[in-house]
């Protein structure tokens, strides 16, 4: 693909601190999840299905979902039935209306487990982010904060475990209610 994806400035960065810290992200939130060979994953911004690489073939299956359409392997997440939703770095670049509808919608599609990341923003990250070239990419597109998705997600699900990762990002894993 010759278009240059955000996940290709953040996974294939020239920095390699950046592309280090963006795979343990990865490594927690897999670590986090409990996800198993019988599992049916869904990717949620899948992008360039980093994380797929990633689980090297610990799930049953896996489906890839972005709202730019030639990188998702389905049209419609809400015809899918996963055991667990992925949703890393994602949720902050949503407004609340849509989350809560999102977050419905995985309720309605009985999702079992759901992990979540999102960065903690603070000077260091900040910089960190300039440094490495992605401040730029999403300066302007975080409509919220790690700690108001949290509270929006803990609407519809429980938080079971959480890390923080160089207190700058938080990795959940929730349970349905």
């Amino acid at each position: 693909m010759a278009k240059d994806y955000v996940e290709k400035k953040v996974y294939g960065n020239w920095n390699p601190a950046a592309r280090w810290y963006f795979r343990k992200i990865l490594e927690s939130a897999v670590s986090i999840s409990g996800v198993s060979k019988k599992d049916t994953v869904l990717d949620f911004g899948c992008n360039t299905q980093e994380l797929k690489k990633h689980l090297k073939g610990r799930f049953g299956k896996y489906l890839g979902y972005d709202i730019i359409k030639e990188l998702s392997d389905i049209g419609d997440y809400t015809k899918t039935r996963p055991d667990i939703v992925f949703a890393l770095n994602v949720f902050e670049h949503i407004e609340e209306k849509e989350l809560r509808k999102i977050l419905d919608n995985f309720k309605k599609m009985k999702v079992k487990r759901l992990v979540t990341a999102q960065p903690v923003e603070h000077p260091i990250g900040r910089f960190l982010a300039f440094i490495s070239g992605l401040y730029f990419e999403h300066r302007h597109v975080h409509k919220l904060r790690w700690f108001e998705v949290h509270k929006i997600v803990s609407d519809y699900f429980t938080g079971e475990k959480q890390e923080t990762l160089l207190t700058m990002q938080k990795i959940s894993l929730w349970k349905a209610k």
